[in-house]
């Protein structure tokens, strides 16, 4: 990848799990994002349970992609204690901080963590959307991972 420093990168977080389902959805995320070309780089990074972790994400993410400004996206319904605590700590910013800079890939970085998604209005208006589809097209209109392979 050729580095565009200066520009900013996306990193998205999940929580991680023992089951490779949550992680490949928090990828299928960055991929789609990623195909937009509107960020230096992308990627993702996780809490726990699942490779790579997120000061490892961020890391790789600064060093490929030389971006001085990080935005950092949980993909998390609702705050709680892994959005004020863990996850700024495993950022190296300080408990409860959403902003600050921090060293990664030899440099200080620029970070900005948003909020959970869940109190994004778009979100109800998708799920919603999501819920008619179900009812005018039965399972063929749900949007899981048992439907997803199927003809």
């Amino acid at each position: 990848m050729e580095k565009r420093t200066g520009e900013a990168a996306l990193l998205l977080i999940g929580h991680g799990s023992r089951l490779p389902y949550q992680a490949e959805a928090v990828s299928a995320l960055a991929d789609r994002i990623r195909e937009e070309g509107t960020w230096a780089a992308v990627g993702a990074g996780y809490l726990e349970h699942t490779r790579p972790l997120i000061s490892e994400a961020l890391e790789a993410l600064c060093h490929t992609s030389g971006a001085t400004t990080v935005v950092c996206v949980p993909v998390f319904i609702a705050d709680g204690t892994h959005l004020r605590r863990d996850i700024p700590r495993a950022l190296g910013l300080d408990d409860g901080r959403r902003t600050g800079r921090v060293p990664a890939a030899g440099a200080q970085r620029t970070l900005l963590l948003l909020g959970a998604i869940g109190g994004d209005p778009r979100l109800a208006a998708l799920l919603s959307s999501n819920a008619r589809s179900a009812l005018e097209h039965g399972a063929q209109g749900l949007n899981t991972r048992e439907t997803e392979t199927t003809p």
